[in-house]
């Protein structure tokens, strides 16, 4: 690209010089020409002026001449040479003065111009003044070789210049495909830097913005997998604990078992359109759900394994509380992390509780007996050093709150109760 920007601005720069300089040259050789001419005017005219007013009676004349280049001569009617240096006869241009103009030409070598001298001088005279046209040539020679170097240096100029702009224009060019290299080996926190180039400029903060999508993209499909492996568990386990009593006591009507593993199998899809839906942050629509139905239904899966622990699940929803608007998915996958959380990671027993809150919400807390010594800010953490200690739940939790536009906190420290509020219908 460098080597193609540099050979368009010397060759552009070179047309140009041409374009140009080819007609200037013929205007300045013009001009030389018309030059030389006037001078020549000059010198006769001054030889003219110099010449005795009565020159009839033969005496010696000298004409006035300092140029050693430049030769004048005076001849008569006849068209004799009486003074100065010349032909000894009147060539062409000197005879065209009869009809009493001045007149031009070339002559052999040389440039002539004569001039008739004025009437009241007596007898028709001619005075010649001629130079060697090598003279002109001479002119024309150098005022050709001043333009062609005036053009070598605007050539040299352009050439420069276009290196320069050349490496300008690559720098960023380069910076942009490194950039974009490094987005194709995955780094999508790559930053496009910055040329001062606007139409440049625009590519890059593109290829950032494609970037940084890309990435959340990805980090969000990462985050589904966590989240889906995680929160896949408790279906499955309770799918392959129904599934494995119902083989070592069957019961007398079977579709009992089956209607419990279609329930489990509802859990797991439902569980994974929720989790998708998060993923790819598709909104959802919210239609006023009871809570106290959910709460009951989260009591009911989470008791058997909360009681298998030796650990006691209390449930509290006898004070009745408005509808909310969330979704019922949404809570219900809240509820089990916090329920999880607190089987795994806390101790003594397990309460869950609704009452009404501020502005017609309402709050669900799950607390039970342990200590949380995790700071805030870590919390609700993915994958941090502590966020490992409370499993990868309560990130998915808090996540899955407030894209529902749910808040989920952490209401107490010892004894460790969270609190998830629901907005009302009002």
């Amino acid at each position: 690209m460098t080597r193609r920007i540099f050979l368009t601005i010397v060759a552009v720069t070179t047309l140009a010089v041409v374009l140009f300089g080819v007609p200037l040259a013929i205007l300045v050789n013009r001009r030389i020409h018309d030059d030389a001419v006037i001078e020549l005017q000059r010198a006769a005219s001054a030889a003219a002026v110099a010449l005795p007013r009565d020159i009839a009676d033969g005496r010696p004349i000298e004409l006035p001449g300092r140029d050693p280049g430049l030769r004048l001569a005076l001849y008569d009617a006849g068209g004799r040479l009486v003074a100065g240096s010349g032909p000894a006869q009147a060539d062409p241009v000197v005879l065209a003065t009869a009809d009493g103009d001045v007149h031009d030409g070339v002559v052999g070598r040389e440039r002539v111009v004569a001039m008739p001298l004025p009437s009241d001088v007596g007898a028709h005279r001619v005075v010649r003044a001629a130079e060697p046209r090598s003279e002109v040539r001479d002119r024309e020679l150098r005022t050709w070789l001043g333009m062609v170097g005036l053009g070598v240096f605007a050539v040299g100029l352009a050439a420069v210049a276009g290196a320069l702009l050349a490496r300008r224009l690559s720098r960023p060019v380069v910076a942009l495909r490194d950039a974009s290299v490094r987005l194709g080996e995955g780094d999508f926190t790559l930053t496009a830097p910055h040329s001062g180039i606007p139409e440049l400029d625009d590519a890059a903060a593109a290829l950032t913005t494609t970037a940084h999508r890309l990435g959340a993209t990805i980090e969000r499909e990462r985050a589904f997998a966590a989240d889906a492996s995680h929160q896949l568990r408790t279906p499955l386990a309770s799918l392959r604990l129904a599934v494995e009593n119902e083989l070592v006591a069957p019961r007398p009507d079977p579709t009992v078992a089956l209607h419990d593993v279609l329930r489990d199998v509802d859990r797991l899809d439902e569980t994974v359109t929720s989790l998708l839906a998060l993923a790819r942050e598709t909104s959802r629509p919210r239609d006023p759900v009871e809570v106290d139905g959910l709460v009951r239904e989260a009591a009911a899966r989470w008791q058997r394994p909360v009681n298998a622990s030796g650990r006691m699940l209390r449930v509290d929803v006898t004070r009745r509380v408005a509808p909310v608007l969330a979704s019922p998915m949404a809570v219900a996958t809240i509820l089990d992390v916090l329920l999880d959380n607190a089987l795994h990671h806390g101790s003594g027993g397990i309460s869950i509780s609704v009452a009404a809150a501020a502005r017609s919400s309402v709050a669900v807390v799950v607390e039970d007996e342990g200590t949380i010594g995790v700071p805030d800010g870590t919390l609700f953490a993915r994958r941090s050093s502590h966020a490992r200690d409370h499993g990868i739940g309560l990130a998915l939790a808090r996540s899955l709150a407030e894209a529902e536009g749910l808040r989920l906190v952490l209401a107490t420290r010892q004894p460790t109760a969270f609190e998830l509020i629901l907005p009302g219908t009002a």
